[in-house]
Order: C-alpha cells, then structure tokens, then sequence
C-alpha cells in the first residue's frame, strides 16, 4: 500500500428514518455497527423505542486512493435491535462501495465540502426478513463524508527529513505530531495533529513555557461553525506528550471537519482573560452546588433543587441545564454549563478533585459559556459555548463560535 495515496476520511451516521417495528411491545432500540473491509470501526449510540434515529457520530478511516482518486474500500453499516434478555437482532444492513463515490470527495489538495448520502436498508434474506418488509416501511440510513487529509503514515512521508530542519516532533506510537511555531519561542508554543482514529482527529495548541498562566490558547478560522475547544492546564507538573516535549498547558480543537481549509485554521496565543482562570469546584460552591451529590444521587432536580436558593444560578428546566456566572454575577463574562440532558461520553463530568464526579445513571456535561457583548433588539446577550475539559480546577472558557 502506497502511503503517498493514504487519506483519513471523516464519516458521519447521520439520522435513521422509517425503522421497522420488531416487537409487539415496543417499536425497535436501534443502534448501527460499522465496518470497513470487513474490520469493524464501532458503533453508535444506542437508542429506545426510535424509529427515526438521528445520531450525528463521525467515523475516521484510512483508506487507499487509486489513479483515478477512487477509494478501494467498502463500508458496511449493520442496523441492529438492542435486547436486554437475549442477542441483539441483526435487522439489516447497508453496504457503500467507496468506488462508486466522486472521487473528489476525497482529494485531501482540492477544495472540498461535505457529501450527504440516502441509502435504502436491506433486510435479512430469511423469513424474518420477510416479515418484517411486510410492515410496509421504507428504512433509510442518512450518511456523510466530510472530507478527507493525508493520512498519519502519508503525512509523515511527507515531512521526512524535517525532524532537524524545523524542529519537528514525532511519535509514531500516539500517532502526534508537533512542530515548534514561528514568533512563539518565548512561550515554547507548538502545533501539531493527532490521529485517534477510528473515532477523531485532533488539531494542538500547546505551551512548553513555565510562564503559561499568563496565556490564553486559542483557534479561530473563518466562515467555520462553533469551534468546540478543549482546554487543560497542568500547575504543577508538566505533563509528557512525546519524547522531547513536556507541555504546562494545552488546547484541543476536537470539532473541525476535514474538509476545512486548514490552511485558515489560525493558532492564536493570548493574554488570558479572567473568566478564563476560575477554580471551578469555588465557582460552583459559591452557587450552592450540594458537594454530597454523587452516585445515583446525581440529577438535575436534585441539583436544582439545591442551586435554586442562591439567586445567582439560572436554571432552564425545559433542557435540563442549570448555568452558573463566572466572575461578578452582576455582568459576568463566562457561565458554566451543567447539562444533564446530553450523553456525556467519556469526559465532561464534574468533580472537586479534578473536574470529574464518578459513578451514576445520568452524567452531567460540564461547559464554559462565553457571553458575548452583542446584543440584538429584543434580545439578551448571545451565550457561545463550547466543551471544556478541567484539570486540578481550572476551568476555561471558550468564543469560537
């Protein structure tokens, strides 16, 4: 396999619509399985009782290109019927031959835009299958493909040879890559993309500087959507990305689809503003956050119900929010958002000793909400927000959008 021709390709699971119904009781718990060349990438969230999924989970592969600039793969995406007593009923499937799509989908050179496709679900051929068509429903799986760069093996071909010339850092093992930044000698910035396929790609922003508490690490690019910007600073110790770079701080841009032009992708280093050092467990003590919550206890009424006295925390009982000022609760600059209407996946939770709260059935997602100044007739101040991870206490506040 030529590296030279390797991409990595951002696919979306989109939205399901006219699932079949699967039992008597219910309608059908779907969730999809994907696999590429018969080698499974994941699978998505699982729902109940929904027949019209919407999921908008991305999937990144490594494909080979051909002279043509056709993919030589096939996807196949496996709808599936959760079961808590026996096995999950494998409903149908949807099979996508990478060949078949414009090849400029996936040219990492051209300028490229995100691809949506309907493909029709095709039942088991057995009997099973048979009865489930005659319900009459037509199931369609909703997919993307937005856009595509050199893959990790491509991208390293490339830069071969620049270890010394420019200060290039690599690390095959956590596929990273990062290089030092023109201007940003004095606060040791650097660079860099990582590769955590199947599931992400990465951009960095790091500071291998002491002095780090005065900066604020941020990305911006034009005409991109909210930019959803992780942030963790280490006081004490640095922490060790790679050999050869020990980092005080870094910042994650977690969001940005591939078919961005990274060649607008700005890395900006500021002074940091001061809704952007706040302790958060002080933030949130202040508002009478309950510090006994945790476990099964863990729930937006039960935190509510605490947080409600202080006049200070907003609650939004139609989303399950509760949001918190940062700051002078008279103008603050930044809230802190306690969702517990999302999936939180793996991060995002609160905590006192290190941004998380462990263990129970509903996961409060934790976000730092800039305001911004603008205002509209007939309208408050516009929240912008962005997911925030915290580190020993510090939380950070995010504008990209």
């Amino acid at each position: 396999m030529d590296a030279h021709k390797q991409v990595t390709v951002q696919f979306r699971v989109v939205s399901g619509a006219e699932f079949p119904r699967t039992n008597f009781i219910g309608t059908i718990d779907p969730y999809i399985r994907v696999y590429l060349d018969g080698n499974i990438l994941g699978e998505t969230r699982h729902f109940k009782n929904q027949q019209d999924p919407v999921w908008e989970e991305d999937f990144f592969f490594d494909a080979s290109r051909d002279e043509d600039g056709c993919l030589c793969s096939v996807l196949r995406l496996e709808l599936y019927d959760e079961n808590r007593t026996r096995q999950d009923e494998h409903v149908g499937s949807v099979e996508i031959d990478l060949s078949e799509v414009p090849p400029e989908t996936f040219d990492p050179i051209v300028k490229q835009e995100a691809q949506f496709y309907d493909y029709d679900i095709i039942y088991k051929d057995e009997k099973r299958g048979e009865k489930l068509s005659r319900q009459g429903r037509s199931p369609t799986l909703r997919v993307g493909f937005l856009g595509s760069i050199p893959s990790w093996n491509a991208l390293v071909a490339q830069l071969a040879g620049w270890e010394e010339e420019v200060g290039l850092l690599v690390d095959e093992d956590s596929r990273q890559l990062y290089a030092p930044l023109p201007g940003g000698e004095g606060a040791g910035l650097y660079g860099g993309i990582q590769y955590l396929l199947p599931r992400a790609v990465h951009f960095k922003l790091v500071t291998a500087s002491k002095h780090h508490t005065g900066l604020h690490l941020d990305f911006r690019c034009p005409k991109a959507r909210c930019l959803r910007i992780e942030r963790v600073s280490y006081h004490q110790h640095r922490k060790r990305l790679l050999k050869g770079l020990r980092v005080y701080a870094e910042a994650t841009l977690t969001n940005l689809p591939l078919f961005t032009d990274l060649g607008r992708l700005q890395l900006l280093a500021s002074k940091r503003r001061a809704a952007a050092s706040h302790s958060v467990p002080d933030t949130l003590e202040r508002t009478g956050f309950p510090t006994d919550v945790t476990g099964s206890s863990l729930s937006y009424k039960r935190v509510s119900r605490a947080m409600a006295a202080p006049p200070v925390a907003l609650l939004d009982a139609d989303s399950s929010c509760v949001y918190v000022p940062v700051g002078n609760p008279a103008s603050p600059a930044a809230m802190l958002q306690l969702d517990f209407g999302e999936d939180s996946g793996d991060g995002g939770r609160l905590g006192r000793g290190g941004g998380r709260l462990e263990g129970g059935p509903q996961r409060a997602v934790l976000r730092a909400l800039t305001i911004k100044a603008e205002r509209s007739e007939g309208q408050g101040a516009v929240w912008c927000g962005a997911a925030s991870h915290c580190a020993r206490g510090t939380a950070s506040a995010s504008d990209g959008c």
